[in-house]
């Protein structure tokens, strides 16, 4: 390239936005029970300000298979709705391949997981089985809700 001639532009990569208000929730790589439990955390963003945090607890990640895996990464709507099974309102993951029903539960064993997700304050090992359980379920879970008041949808990002 001569002197004059000027190097051509970089192309711009254009970022998809993220929604001001948001759930993100983060599973770090290798985080998980061999086949049982995966272990990470979420974040409520409003107005992209982080308004609430906790740990989260799902099944293993066993290829999107339902209720006996957690979901797979990516983006999906989540809608606040009325669950006859727990008496109250949760937010539901929607559009996910192959899966229905896939909700933000209280819960504290991985066992009590068909592919939802719990939130909780501290992984302990209650029942003494060797795999982590998590605390405060349903204290987190309603805080949760209080971090979302005012929505009734919104999405989530599983990374």
């Amino acid at each position: 390239m001569s002197k004059s001639e000027k190097p051509a532009p970089k192309a711009k990569v254009k970022e998809q936005a993220l929604p001001k208000d948001r759930v993100e929730l983060t599973r770090p790589k290798g985080a998980n029970s061999k086949g049982k439990a995966t272990y990470g955390f979420v974040v409520v963003y409003r107005d992209n300000v982080p308004r609430f945090s906790s740990l989260s607890l799902e099944r293993d990640y066993l290829d999107n298979k339902k209720n006996i895996s957690a979901v797979k990464k990516g983006t999906y709507p989540l809608i606040l709705e009325y669950s006859p099974a727990f008496s109250r309102k949760l937010w539901e993951l929607k559009d996910v391949e192959d899966r229905s029903e896939c909700k933000f539960h209280p819960g504290s064993y991985w066992t009590n997981l068909q592919g939802c997700i719990s939130l909780g304050l501290d992984f302990v090992d209650m029942d003494g089985d060797g795999t982590l359980d998590l605390s405060d379920s349903v204290k987190t879970i309603d805080r949760f809700h209080r971090a979302l008041a005012g929505l009734n949808k919104t999405v989530v990002i599983i990374k």
